[in-house]
């Protein structure tokens, strides 16, 4: 793979390194992909998509950029236009060009300075092990966050965002067409106005590495992300989906995704209650889901027995109430040893 060559950024605004190599490339196939390819300029395209997988990235990152420019006020854009001009002398291209495209290749070095797109600085918000905690954000919407959760929340004066990076997160939203909040989640983009949903994305217990979102009141629309670069040839496919009262959207740790029925009313949100829920649930991952809220004490000694099935509602704080259900739905047996430790073996 060849190595990408970006800007590099001192203590200060003055010293930079301006973009050369594959963002330099990116910067002008974007300005290209505005204006439109004919036959022979799209196979040169394809080809240099095709020669690193950096390439593809690198293009993407001035798409974004130029989505966020757009947003930004004229005041802003004015401020940032000299440095624009000079960085597009030094990568080559006219500065002209770059009116019609919302300065992507400028907007790249803006990206690099540090500029944001108004929504100011994300404030990171974030639960312990066990810790269930409600908020109210500065809208009035409440935001409740699950254990072991850790989100990043911006707000400006044209949009609301949440970044859900771990964990599960209920949202009680107040409407404002005129700032929609979007949430992002692992590959899923979620757009609402006013709503109340849960959105899940974590690394174990149940849907493990991938992202699930159930919809309690009202709706919201979820897209799949994708590299801006297919956007703008054409290749994406990809439509929003429109998910309403009783309907979830599942998107699993191998990219599969869709539209399943939600569980039975209320049931994603009981841990807001300090119960967990399991319905045809993999022995191993209601163990690991436990163990989110706090240490379990419990280990499978047979491994078989990690993919057998379980159900029912169980205080997540009350372990033991689940490991003795266990012999009243699976031949098994619950010993404890003599470290404390709860082994699970087959009858």
């Amino acid at each position: 793979m060849s190595k990408r060559h970006g800007a590099t950024r001192a203590t200060g605004h003055t010293d930079v390194e301006m973009p050369a190599g594959t963002d330099a490339e990116a910067a002008r196939w974007a300005l290209r992909l505005q204006r439109g390819l004919d036959a022979r300029e799209r196979a040169a395209f394809e080809a240099w998509l095709g020669e690193d997988a950096a390439h593809a990235e690198a293009l993407s990152a001035m798409q974004d950029t130029a989505r966020r420019l757009r947003a930004m006020s004229g005041t802003q854009l004015a401020a940032a236009r000299p440095a624009r001009r000079a960085w597009l002398r030094r990568v080559g291209l006219p500065a002209a060009g770059a009116a019609g495209l919302a300065v992507v290749a400028g907007g790249g070095w803006l990206a690099w300075q540090g500029r944001d797109d108004g929504l100011g600085a994300p404030w990171r918000l974030a639960t312990a092990r066990g810790e269930i905690r409600p908020i109210v954000l500065p809208d009035g919407s409440q935001l409740v966050l699950d254990t072991q959760t850790q989100v990043d929340v911006r707000y400006g004066e044209h949009g609301r965002e949440i970044t859900v990076h771990e964990g599960q997160g209920w949202l009680s939203v107040q409407a404002d067409p005129a700032r929609p909040l979007v949430v992002h989640a692992g590959g899923l983009r979620i757009a609402v106005v006013g709503t109340q949903f849960t959105v899940r994305h974590t690394r174990s217990g149940l849907d493990a590495g991938g992202v699930r979102v159930v919809v309690e009141a009202g709706r919201v629309r979820v897209r799949r992300a994708q590299p801006a670069w297919r956007e703008l040839v054409g290749e994406s496919g990809l439509r929003d989906v429109s998910l309403s009262v009783g309907q979830a959207y599942v998107l699993d740790a191998s990219g599969r995704s869709g539209v399943v029925p939600a569980p039975a009313s209320g049931a994603t949100a009981l841990w807001r209650e300090g119960r967990l829920d399991f319905e045809d649930t993999p022995l191993a991952q209601a163990l690991e889901e436990f163990g989110r809220y706090g240490v379990t004490g419990a280990v499978i000694k047979e491994p078989a027995i990690g993919a057998w099935r379980v159900g029912g509602s169980y205080s997540l704080r009350n372990l033991a109430g689940f490991l003795a259900a266990l012999a009243q739905q699976l031949p098994v047996q619950v010993e404890q040893g003599a470290t404390g430790v709860f082994e699970i073996r087959a009858l």
